[in-house]
């Protein structure tokens, strides 16, 4: 039954119906089970069905339990493992919780933040494997509930939220979440370390030979226009430092603004690169 688990996202609020009374109960980042009714803990899913319907089978537990709130609310969980797989990672989860998620996706895991509370005292929250924050008293939170949570915010938007939770990096360096999740998605898996130039280089590689995978002419202009503002964005010290690969860079600039010159946007992502390195001629 663990392993039918896996897919969801925890914290996982779920009910479940003993004798036409209902329990909440939350399967949490530990995977135990806690009933919310009786304030009790057991180790598993699986013994906790069984502590109130005797000795069931996993499948038979799967279809007691329901999640109860946010996405596919009333529905068991043997029916999302089964007809909706697809929908496991979001089961329970609201639909702010959702976008969060995907807003912070590229970043790691287990990155500590700080948020100060109304009284001005600062407390720690940490971006989890889940995508969501724990605290110490707290899991499964977007960075709306923070700011519920800590500085009593009603209604704060993802932006406002994001802007008042802080990391400071090795070097001292404060960062918001909003600035962090304004970087590139590249820089973003990097962070909080800068990307090495090896690194930087593999990449570039990767894109120039992902453009000859594609045959059709708007899906490489797509991928030129992604290579051409990682460029932009990521490459400003490699490009700096070695005149060749700028100048070829450049080169390359020129003849996709002229093979491709039918689609704006990757000519408008050539000539910015383009503007930035005039300089060097």
């Amino acid at each position: 039954m663990s392993k039918m688990l896996d897919g969801f996202t925890r914290p996982l609020k779920m009910v479940l119906v003993v004798d036409d009374t209902t329990h909440e109960a939350t399967f949490d980042m530990g995977c135990t089970v806690y009933d919310h009714t009786l304030q009790k803990s057991w180790p598993n899913a699986l013994a906790y069905v069984r502590h109130y319907h005797g000795d069931v089978t996993a499948r038979d537990a799967l279809r007691l339990l329901a999640v109860s709130e946010g996405s596919m609310a009333d529905t068991t969980l043997w029916q999302i493992i089964n007809r909706l797989p697809g929908f496991l990672e979001e089961a329970g989860l609201t639909e702010e919780q959702i976008d969060f998620r995907k807003r912070v996706a590229s970043l790691p895991y287990l990155l500590p933040f700080r948020v100060i509370d109304g009284k001005g005292k600062e407390h720690t929250v940490t971006l989890c494997e889940n995508r969501l924050f724990s605290s110490e008293w707290d899991d499964g939170m977007s960075a709306q509930e923070v700011c519920r949570i800590f500085k009593d915010w009603k209604d704060p938007s993802l932006q406002d939220a994001m802007s008042v939770l802080y990391y400071t990096d090795a070097d001292g360096k404060e960062w918001r979440l909003s600035e962090i999740v304004a970087l590139s998605p590249f820089r973003q898996e990097c962070f909080p370390d800068k990307p090495s130039e090896s690194e930087l280089r593999a990449e570039v590689t990767r894109r120039i030979d992902l453009i000859e995978r594609y045959y059709r002419e708007s899906e490489r202009a797509q991928v030129i226009q992604e290579l051409m503002t990682f460029l932009y964005e990521d490459c400003e010290d490699i490009l700096t430092l070695y005149p060749g690969f700028r100048l070829a860079t450049l080169g390359k600039c020129e003849d996709f603004m002229t093979k491709y010159s039918q689609f704006p946007d990757l000519v408008a992502a050539c000539q910015r690169l383009m503007d930035v390195w005039e300089r060097f001629r």
